[in-house]
């Protein structure tokens, strides 16, 4: 999924309610949630700490994470190839071994260009979105620079679905899109075009701190990398809106 539009305009919303509604209609063990934030004094993706498997906030972080996405993807496809599978379902029900669909949710995706691993990252995306999905990896990305540097043709192409917010011309819009109208949206935060073949005028919901703190305050800690490399154990506690993790 791509998700596109101005800051303040429901982006960070509309991931907090993905990130919520995938980790309250899966099992810890189907699951693997990891967040690159590239807004590293942002809080919003620090209020889900012991949810992700892994999150990083550096773009030598992020490329880390899609070489470890994409090795497990040759993995995988290994494994359905000695099964005789086409697919991870098929796999499944052949085998009765589940894959951990893994969903690597990137926010301000525009602020990784311009360092110097601009493109290792964009290569990697590049394969990640063209074969991910298929395999059980999928990848979410958010950006507020709807342009085609950031977003390419070829990952534009491998994304199945987008969420456009009001965007300020009709370039931007055909660069999310492939045609012009989401600039003229109405001026309200939330508004947006979701488009998976057919298109669909939506209001994305709300979804307070109070409320987010309070369905996944059950949620068992996760295990994971962060950024500084390390594999450790977030120990299990309650959070604090706005605390700083």
């Amino acid at each position: 999924m791509l998700i596109a539009g101005p800051t303040r305009g429901g982006k960070t919303v509309l991931l907090k309610s993905i990130i919520t509604t995938l980790l309250l209609s899966h099992s810890a063990t189907d699951i693997e949630l990891i967040g690159v934030d590239m807004k590293p004094q942002s809080l919003a993706f620090r209020k889900f700490g012991p949810v992700w498997t892994s999150l990083v906030d550096r773009p030598e972080a992020f490329v880390d994470v899609i070489q470890d996405a994409i090795f497990e993807l040759e993995k995988r496809a290994d494994k359905l190839a000695k099964a005789g599978c086409e697919s991870v379902q098929e796999y499944e029900e052949t085998t009765g071994h589940r894959f951990p669909r893994r969903f690597i949710i990137v926010d301000e995706y525009g602020r990784s260009f311009g360092s110097p691993c601009e493109d290792e990252i964009a290569t990697g995306m590049m394969q990640l979105t063209a074969m991910g999905a298929g395999l059980g990896i999928h990848v979410i990305l958010a950006t507020q620079r709807p342009d085609a540097e950031i977003i390419n043709g070829k990952i534009r192409a491998n994304l199945e679905s987008v969420v456009c917010f009001r965007v300020a011309n009709g370039v931007q819009s055909r660069v999310i899109l492939g045609h012009e109208g989401a600039e003229t949206l109405p001026k309200i935060r939330g508004r947006a075009i979701y488009s998976a073949g057919d298109e669909t005028v939506l209001q994305v919901p709300y979804i307070s701190d109070k409320t987010l703190q309070r369905l996944l305050s059950s949620r068992r800690p996760a295990r994971g990398k962060h950024g500084n490399g390390e594999w450790k154990t977030i120990q299990a506690r309650s959070l604090r809106v706005g605390e700083d993790l």
